[in-house]
């Protein structure tokens, strides 16, 4: 009977010690859906520790709308919805297509081929309006980008590798893609010389005027550089996939019973 009862009693703790270590695990639940620190991880794609604390509360937070969403779709019969499979197979196809086409290798193109394709297409970069090559920065504190804006005056940049301070980059920008406020601002600005802080999004944003293009202006090989890049990068692209495709249809051979069409 005794030993029965201790059976029994350990047999309790071990049950207790399991289900309160799954409770532990358990970050949120929301209807019948946990979620788990493991699942978090995936869903979030970074543990929840290395995280910070609205970095976790805006991933936990997307996690509840989502399950509460998937269950009010089930529960409506939504998910049976023949039209509603479909697009479902569309949106799985579209991310299928990405994950697989980025396991192959993207180069970047070479300033050879950047200079080539200027020269052959030299017409296309002659702008019609005004047009400004600059460089910006941002940061959510006004007062440790103006400290920045004097600093760069003097040719330091030494506050971009303390991260309080990022480069945005390089590009050319067409009048009618500035605020009005900013582009107030880059008029009034010498080859070189930086712009006032100024309010922009959630931060402040400084401008650096690198070159001003009047119109009709021929544009230098430097100012549409990153156009022409990203030109390249989508021609790549383009190549690739249609190889990819090719490569596809020889692993799974394709029988269409329509005729197509004639162009």
């Amino acid at each position: 009977m005794i030993s029965k009862f201790l059976l029994g009693v350990c047999a309790g703790i071990v049950l207790f010690g399991c289900k309160k270590e799954q409770t532990e695990n358990i970050i949120a639940r929301a209807g019948e859906r946990t979620l788990t620190r493991e699942e978090f991880h995936a869903w979030a794609g970074k543990d929840a520790d290395s995280l910070s604390e609205s970095e976790r509360w805006n991933a936990l937070t997307e996690w509840v709308e989502s399950a509460l969403v998937e269950q009010e779709a089930q529960s409506s019969k939504l998910t049976e919805d023949p039209k509603v499979r479909v697009q479902e197979q569309k949106l799985r196809s579209r991310l299928y297509r990405s994950m697989l086409l980025s396991r192959y290798e993207s180069r970047a193109p070479s300033a050879e081929s950047i200079a080539s394709y200027y020269e052959t297409h030299r017409s296309e970069f002659r702008k019609p309006g005004d047009s400004y090559l600059i460089e910006s920065f941002w940061s959510e504190s006004e007062e440790s980008l103006k400290t920045f804006r004097r600093s760069m005056s003097h040719g330091d940049t030494s506050g971009l590798s303390r991260e309080y301070v990022i480069w945005e980059g390089k590009w050319l920008a067409d009048a009618e893609q500035l605020e009005p406020a900013q582009l107030t601002e880059v008029k009034k600005l010498a080859t070189n010389d930086l712009s006032p802080v100024v309010s922009f999004g959630e931060g402040f944003r400084l401008i650096r005027l690198l070159e001003t293009y009047p119109s009709g202006t021929q544009l230098s090989l430097e100012a549409v550089t990153a156009d022409i890049r990203e030109r390249l990068l989508i021609e790549q692209s383009q190549r690739r996939q249609e190889q990819w495709l090719k490569e596809l249809k020889g692993r799974y051979p394709v029988e269409v019973f329509w005729e197509e069409p004639t162009k």
